[in-house]
């Protein structure tokens, strides 16, 4: 099971010195395996005057437990050399500038030692988050131990979560694929098999359930019109209106829902129902027997 040492950097600005440092190293299903917590004194640490002013009222007052800026760097490192040796990965939330600076002044401060031992990669959250079509820079929402905000270790926390949430809908989303991917390749195969002599258009809409008159005139139009669908133009208010389904003429002049329950019916049951704007009308198109589903206007 993959872990991952997710850390937190507090600095007199976004370029100034980090003066308190944490982590909480997590495994892929949400246990949290350690945290660890070290600061010195924010006086001691380079940074302009309105930084400081900015992290005196929003940073809340941490214990200095460590002495020397060095020594805040050794208590660190010392704990990603232990979680590295475990093949955890290393990972912040926007790690650029504060956390990979942090890094740099670590490496700076024996470099003989750990020039060659940072993260390898580094993993970032907001990449993550982004991926997933979400907005890293937006505050997402804290549980009662992640509070208060800008605390090192309840960032973390938080930081945390999110990662093992995140990833795990990523993997989701990797598993749905590769089995669309089955699935598609079993249907393409079969369509084949079963429709020799027919095209693979043709062969996949004897699979989707579409009827034969409809694959008939898709086929024949196919002759005069490499874009079938300009042929047999569907209106908006059209319930197939871009589902990939071109009905013929004469089932245009049938209710939309009887053709969707001959749909239903013959299509291949390793498919989703057929898919339309309106799920509640695909999934029970007996309902709507008789009259319009509403449309988005």
């Amino acid at each position: 099971m993959r872990k991952y040492m997710v850390f937190d950097v507090e600095s007199i600005g976004l370029h100034g010195e980090g003066f308190a440092v944490a982590w909480v190293v997590v495994s892929e299903d949400g246990q949290r395996l350690e945290e660890g917590l070290y600061s010195v004194d924010p006086d001691m640490c380079q940074g302009t005057d309105a930084d400081r002013a900015w992290v005196a009222e929003n940073v809340p007052l941490l214990e200095a437990n460590c002495a020397t800026k060095e020594e805040l760097y050794d208590v660190f490192w010392a704990a990603w050399l232990r979680w590295k040796s475990q093949n955890a990965f290393l990972t912040a939330d926007c790690a650029w500038p504060v956390e990979t600076n942090f890094l740099s002044a670590c490496v700076r401060a024996k470099p003989e030692e750990r020039a060659w031992e940072g993260p390898y990669p580094l993993l970032d959250l907001a990449n993550v988050v982004t991926t997933l079509s979400g907005d890293a820079t937006k505050l997402s929402e804290r549980h009662a131990d992640e509070l208060p905000a800008h605390h090192p270790l309840m960032d973390t926390r938080q930081s945390a979560r999110v990662l093992v949430r995140s990833l795990a809908t990523a993997a989701s989303y990797v598993a749905r694929a590769r089995h669309l991917a089955r699935r598609t390749q079993e249907l393409n195969l079969a369509a084949a098999e079963r429709f020799p002599n027919l095209s693979f258009a043709a062969a996949r809409g004897f699979m989707y359930g579409y009827p034969g008159c409809c694959i008939e005139a898709f086929e024949q139009s196919r002759l005069l019109e490499p874009n079938p669908q300009k042929v047999f133009a569907l209106s908006r208010d059209s319930i197939f209106c871009g589902t990939g389904f071109v009905p013929c003429a004469a089932c245009r002049e049938r209710p939309e829902a009887v053709v969707l329950l001959q749909i239903q019916s013959l299509r291949d049951h390793r498919l989703m129902p057929f898919p339309i704007a309106d799920w509640s009308f695909a999934h029970n198109p007996h309902a709507w027997l008789g009259r319009r589903p509403k449309q988005e206007s």
